[in-house]
């Protein structure tokens, strides 16, 4: 009887706009486990771990949040809104994740802020994939055990969804070994200033509105990475582009064309405003995609053309 009077009392207070939320346990998010979950994936395994400390696992978490509209004014500032609420039909937002990624407590992958490693991990993912991948939600605790209701649960929004939407990609043995190599070539990479920018500008580019963002964007990542100068730039690009990333000379000399397509089709996008066409965001991508993986793997920028060392 006592816990029903108390719920009342509870229901009534979010009426009338006089409740007050119960302090929770703080938490310190650079030494407790943290879990995060993983959208537009599949994990074959049941747990791997990619590094010491940071682990995937299979899991469940439905993110849902449709937006609502109130028509009557509440009668007090603090107040809820009366009822009737109306869901809006074309305002719903959800992201299913199978997956759970977990930093372990006391453990520092990576060498570099716990929350980041998250952020570090979903990027690679993407870059890694070239799909995009999502990491909507962060937890104190194992998603399985937040099935139980508890004030000791703690879940917070992460990342919003991308824009973009692709295919689901699959965590497999190859998958999981290329993403522990790449996360440690990347983190040391970050160690120049300016390719992490352009590692983040790059990774942001799922998230621009329109086409044409996406293509100025990764176009300009490119052109940070490239240094081409300003001087017969669109000639400069395509030339650095073909020798750093192409495997033989027949590819080469195509992939030289298709960089100076896309880059005039950038200049048309950025100065008049032109109509964009999807295979050419994806195709941009595609070849940036394979100049920051080399740079990856190589831990350093590109070289400038002259001093570049062709892959054939």
């Amino acid at each position: 009887m006592a816990d029903n009077i108390d719920t009342l009392s509870q229901l009534r207070s979010l009426s009338d706009g006089t409740y007050r939320e119960q302090r929770r346990s703080p938490i310190d998010l650079e030494s407790a486990s943290l879990f995060a979950g993983l959208s537009r994936v599949s994990l074959d395994d049941a747990e791997v771990e990619l590094l010491p400390g940071l682990h995937l696992r299979q899991s469940y978490a439905h993110v849902f949040s449709p937006n609502m509209v109130a028509v009557f004014p509440p009668p007090s500032p603090k107040a809820a809104h009366p009822s009737p609420w109306y869901a809006l039909e074309n305002g719903h937002v959800a992201e299913t994740a199978h997956v759970e990624l977990s930093v372990i407590a006391g453990a520092s992958p990576l060498d570099m802020p716990r929350v980041a490693v998250f952020g570090l991990v979903a990027a690679a993912m993407r870059l890694l994939s070239s799909q995009p991948i999502c990491l909507p939600i962060l937890s104190n605790v194992p998603l399985e055990e937040a099935r139980c209701p508890s004030s000791a649960v703690h879940i917070w929004r992460l990342e919003q969804p991308p824009t973009i939407y692709g295919e689901p990609v699959k965590l497999n043995k190859y998958f999981n070994e290329s993403l522990a190599r790449l996360l440690l070539d990347v983190r040391a990479l970050q160690s120049d200033p300016e390719v992490g920018r352009a590692f983040i500008l790059a990774d942001g580019f799922w998230w621009q509105p329109t086409a044409g963002a996406q293509l100025v964007t990764i176009w300009t990542v490119i052109e940070m990475l490239m240094r081409p100068g300003r001087r017969d730039t669109t000639k400069c690009l395509a030339r650095a582009v073909r020798k750093y990333v192409s495997q033989d000379r027949a590819s080469g000399d195509r992939l030289y064309q298709e960089v100076h397509r896309l880059y005039l089709t950038r200049g048309s996008v950025a100065h008049a405003g032109a109509d964009i066409a999807m295979h050419d965001v994806r195709a941009s991508y595609m070849i940036l995609r394979e100049i920051m993986l080399r740079s990856a793997i190589e831990r350093r920028r590109p070289p400038r053309f002259e001093d570049m060392t062709s892959l054939y």
